[in-house]
């Protein structure tokens, strides 16, 4: 008797603390979508105040910008389909898609999203090489769709530098692959470049 009572009070305890954990992971996933729509929101206020931006005409900048800062989270997806398809984490997310638990798969995937390595998008290399694509876009193209939609992408990979730096301290897993790392005042130039070639390309739109 005293067995099943303990049983039971373990499987009552691992409830509780299962539930602390997947109410804790809903609450990371809407701080995290509240802090981006947050400076993709005040970014572009203020481009349409440089720039006197007041008609209705450029809401396809806002357009652009929202699909740009929901893009750069694919690279979750590409990483437990291609880049990492045969880690325990990835097979246990895709599984969970196939069983269409999106939203169980979903929270797997933000769990562990600051510890994640080789993503595609979430590299200084990529980041480099996709500062000057936005340079391109922003000088030679004329949608303004295209326009926000880099000016998304760019700032949500700055956004989720921001976090990093914020919660570990260093940008190391942006450096993967690369010979060196960074300390923490390189870190902050390197990041406060960033934010600076962003902020001068909305001055070119």
């Amino acid at each position: 008797m005293n067995l099943k009572i303990l049983r039971f009070y373990l499987i009552l305890k691992l409830e509780e603390q299962a539930k602390k954990v997947h109410d804790g992971l809903r609450v990371a996933m809407r701080r995290e979508v509240f802090i981006h729509a947050s400076f993709l929101f005040t970014f572009f206020v203020f481009i349409h105040l440089v720039k006197r931006w007041f008609s209705l005409s450029f809401y396809p900048l806002w357009l652009g910008g929202i699909l740009g800062t929901i893009l750069p989270d694919i690279d979750h997806l590409l990483y437990i389909y291609f880049t990492k398809p045969d880690e325990p984490e990835s097979k246990k997310a895709r599984e969970l898609i196939k069983q269409k638990k999106l939203k169980a798969a979903l929270m797997l995937l933000l769990e562990g999203r600051r510890e994640r390595r080789d993503l595609i998008f979430h590299t200084a290399f990529f980041q480099l090489i996709f500062l000057i694509l936005t340079f391109l876009v922003i000088t030679s193209s004329g949608s303004i769709f295209g326009r926000g939609l880099v000016l998304g992408f760019g700032l949500h990979l700055l956004v989720d530098q921001l976090l990093d730096i914020l919660e570990k301290g260093d940008l190391n897993g942006w450096f993967t692959g690369l010979n060196f790392q960074l300390n923490k005042d390189k870190t902050t130039l390197y990041w406060a470049g960033n934010a600076i070639a962003l902020l001068i390309f909305s001055f070119l739109l």
